[in-house]
């Protein structure tokens, strides 16, 4: 009897291995098979846009974004891009040429947004690399970013991607 129990017990186990590695297998033909694009944003964008804004705490009405894509769109020191999977946007980001009197011009990356669904996935990679060329195209030679201090993960992907912390600070804000 303890023989036959074990010979079940057996293929029970390579039965939920088996399973596993099934499930494991259409995962990555999933992300591989992926087919993202990336563009430069657009009005009708708005509403995705402010959805996924949200999922990092941001909250703006579909209408401040349509008129920050708007006035992003009108202001040739600036740009946006958003990624598409299929048809619909994933992630965006945006950029401006940024000029201060205490250092050289730069390249800003403004924001970065990727749909929870989707991180690890290489999109963030895909932007951060198009707002890189933007930048190249507009004769900078440095991307700067801005990043939450209590969002580790996203530090330690920056990092991944060659990115160096060059200090920390806050921010301030007061009502005009």
């Amino acid at each position: 009897m303890q023989g036959k129990q074990r010979s079940e017990s057996t293929i029970y186990m390579a039965f939920i291995l088996v399973t596993s590695a099934l499930k494991l297998f259409l995962i990555l033909r999933n992300i591989l098979s992926m087919k993202v694009s990336l563009r430069v944003i657009v009005p009708e964008d708005a509403a995705a846009v402010a959805i996924l804004s949200a999922q990092l705490g941001y909250t703006i009405s579909e209408e401040q974004t349509l008129k920050n894509i708007k006035a992003i769109i009108e202001n040739e020191n600036c740009e946006a891009f958003v990624a598409l999977c299929e048809d619909d946007v994933v992630g965006w980001t945006s950029i401006s040429y940024n000029i201060q009197l205490e250092s050289p011009p730069s390249a800003e990356l403004r924001g970065l947004v990727i749909d929870e669904r989707y991180r690890k996935k290489g999109i963030g990679k895909m932007l951060i690399k198009k707002a890189k060329e933007w930048g190249r195209e507009k004769g900078l030679s440095l991307l700067r970013l801005r990043c939450n201090v209590k969002r580790i993960e996203t530090h330690l992907f920056y990092s991944y991607l060659g990115f160096v912390e060059t200090k920390q600070q806050k921010v301030f804000e007061i009502t005009l």
